[in-house]
């Protein structure tokens, strides 16, 4: 399944959700750089301002070798992103998670940005537009936890600074946390396109 974007007018384009949204549990792309206007950031905008206690998107068992591409995700109260044990192989790339683009505040979700529970998940890559902004978040701007989060791949992201990449205040706390169980995780690579700028948390 595939989800594309068609909404008139310029971007951005700022989708208010009334509440949570169901966890994802079958194999889906999201493709926000479907939005006719899109030229590289992303313009489609999903807010939980109004959703309550809410995560933005959760993968669940099912989704595996889901992805979620070209959105912004903001003011939810949990997650961002949850990745949860038995998803796998969910890629998420050109995402700006937490912000609006550079010089905007208080847009942040309450908790962790991304959220990696599940299998060899892919955050970024050394594409072109492929790399994510996470910053402004509550907690850690990527947390990695759990048995289940093996091989993880973190390249190309901006983390804890705006989309310039040199300007931003930061995740609250740490960029990026590996934390107990999680194992065989790659951050930045060979080249330079899979560096990972992580600043300001």
């Amino acid at each position: 399944d595939t989800i594309t974007f068609n909404i008139p007018g310029a971007g951005p384009h700022v989708i208010n959700l009334t509440g949570a949204l169901p966890a994802i549990t079958d194999t889906v792309i999201i493709n926000g750089t479907s939005e006719p206007d899109y030229a590289g950031d992303p313009v489609v905008r999903i807010d939980g301002t109004t959703a309550g206690a809410a995560n933005g998107l959760t993968f669940a068992a099912g989704s595996d070798k889901s992805v979620v591409r070209g959105l912004m995700i903001t003011n939810f109260t949990g997650y961002g992103i949850q990745v949860n044990p038995g998803a796998d192989r969910i890629r998420i790339v050109n995402n700006w998670i937490g912000t609006t683009g550079t010089g905007s505040t208080g847009v942040g979700n309450g908790n962790t940005g991304i959220n990696i529970q599940g299998a060899d998940t892919i955050v970024g890559g050394s594409g072109a537009n492929d790399g994510n902004v996470i910053t402004n978040n509550g907690n850690e701007g990527i947390n990695i936890t759990g048995a289940g989060a093996t091989g993880t791949v973190i390249q190309g992201n901006i983390i804890g600074l705006d989309p310039d990449g040199s300007t931003g205040s930061g995740n609250t706390d740490v960029g990026i946390a590996v934390l107990t169980g999680a194992h065989n995780t790659i951050i930045g690579g060979t080249v330079a396109a899979e560096r990972n700028i992580i600043s300001n948390n």
